[in-house]
Formats: C-alpha cells, structure tokens, sequence
C-alpha cells in the first residue's frame, strides 16, 4: 500500500510540476478530487486507475495576443515570399536567355565581319598582284623602248 500512496504522491507532483509548466497556478481544483480508492485484500490488482469524468478536471485555455502573427499569417506571408522569389528567378532566367541571345548574335556578326574581311583581303591581294603584273610589263615595255 506505501508503493501506492508513493505512486499518487509522483502522479500529484507532476501534475503540480505540469501546471507550473503551463503557467496554470490554481491547484484547488485538483486537490478537491478525492483519492482513488485503495485496493482490497480479495483483488488480484493492488491498485485501480480511476478515469475523470467530464467536469472533473478544469480546463483553462490561454489565448495568445493576436496582434503577433498567427500560424496562418506567418504561413501566408512565406507562401508570398516564395511566389515574390520564384517570380523573380523567372524573371533572371528570362533576362539571362535574352542575353545570351544577344551574345549569340554578337559572336554571329563578329564572325560574318571576319569572313568579310578575310574576302575583301584576298580581294586586295589578287588586285595587287594584278597592278603589280600590269606595273612589271610597263617596265619591261618601257625598258625595251630605251
């Protein structure tokens, strides 16, 4: 029977220890539930767990200051951050494709203005060899005239 009364003894210091906890300092309510009634001598149990009934056992709710973000607000607002930072990195992925793009077209043209230009120089190198030709038997023909 000690072993009992130890255990409603811990199971009271708990709750007491639970209620501080939980800021619920009003302990009257559960000091006026009477002990649960101790075993007999012609039970097989030493002891019975007694449940509570409705009314038994105060309940206290605590309501926070809604001034603060609720779970809900505060899930809201990272639902719109996340759709700000997804819009955003579509708009960078969108900017990125555009430039590069861009630098495409740049290489594109930096290449057609080397193609242009490495014609045009052997353009100029086929007409030089042509006045030189053209200069080296007006010499010869001015040579042979002397």
């Amino acid at each position: 029977m000690t072993d009992s009364l130890s255990d409603d003894e811990r199971l009271r210091a708990t709750e007491t220890q639970m209620r501080r906890a939980l800021g619920l300092r009003n302990t009257s309510q559960t000091q006026a539930i009477p002990p649960p009634a101790t075993a007999t001598a012609s039970t097989s149990h030493p002891q019975r767990r007694r449940f509570v009934l409705d009314g038994e056992v105060p309940v206290t709710v605590i309501h926070r200051d809604q001034g603060d973000a609720s779970g809900t607000n505060a899930l809201e607002a990272a639902r719109q951050a996340l759709r700000e930072q997804v819009a955003a990195r579509e708009h960078a992925e969108h900017l990125l494709q555009e430039a590069q793009a861009t630098i495409h077209g740049l290489q594109t043209k930096l290449a057609h203005e080397g193609i242009a230009r490495d014609e045009a120089m052997r353009r100029v190198d086929s007409e030089k060899q042509v006045v030189e030709q053209v200069l080296q038997r007006v010499r010869e023909e001015l040579a042979a005239e002397r």
